[in-house]
């Protein structure tokens, strides 16, 4: 009885991508020095009598990488879909258990890896919220600020024109009263202006 279609699938898409060393001179016994296993295995890897685990898969692209003869992706998913393919048209129990421990261990890893990204995109929105808070508040800080020392001038404006002369009278505002509305308001401005932009937060700014 042969080999499963599968298997001989894979096999042949294996032997593919090795061509380009063995072509070059390159040998089965390097091959399973790279990959920690006899030249035995690599070579009923190569003939479909045994399905090359997932593992070795990866550590025969890594052994061609290392000598600067890549292949594209396009082989690599090819192989990787070959490879689950095989491992499911055996009939041996214990291959298609390694098969399922290998799917299993590689969905943990996509969905581990997901969380990570997940995580990271979180705490990057949790920063740009916090950066848009304290935008907000200075803006607000500003806001409050400008609205302050436009009543202190509204209220300087008012003192000019007479709003700060006694009742009753028609003259205007001696010089000595002029001065002290200004003190009053000086020391009015310079009460607002010493306060930061969290005092203006903190602080009821409503008139009095």
């Amino acid at each position: 009885m042969g080999a499963p279609e599968g298997t001989v699938a894979y096999a042949t898409a294996l032997r593919k991508a090795l061509d380009g060393y063995l072509a070059g001179g390159g040998t089965q016994t390097a091959i399973a020095t790279g990959l920690g296993t006899s030249t035995a295995s690599v070579s009923r890897y190569l003939s479909g009598e045994r399905i090359a685990p997932r593992e070795k898969l990866h550590a025969i692209k890594a052994f061609l990488e290392a000598r600067s003869l890549p292949c594209p992706e396009g082989v690599w998913a090819e192989l990787d879909e070959l490879c689950g393919k095989a491992h499911l048209a055996s009939g041996a129990a214990a291959v298609q258990r390694d098969h399922l421990k290998e799917e299993l261990a590689r969905a943990c890893a996509e969905h581990q890896r997901a969380q990570w990204i997940a995580k990271q995109q979180l705490h990057g929105l949790e920063q740009r919220a916090d950066r848009l808070t304290e935008d907000l508040r200075q803006a607000l800080a500003r806001a409050q600020l400008a609205e302050r020392t436009s009543r202190i001038l509204q209220e300087r404006v008012r003192c000019r024109t007479g709003a700060c002369a006694r009742p009753g009278t028609t003259s205007a505002p001696s010089k000595a009263s002029s001065q002290s509305c200004d003190l009053s308001l000086s020391c009015q401005h310079v009460t607002c202006t010493s306060l930061t932009p969290r005092h203006w937060i903190d602080l009821d700014l409503s008139p009095p």
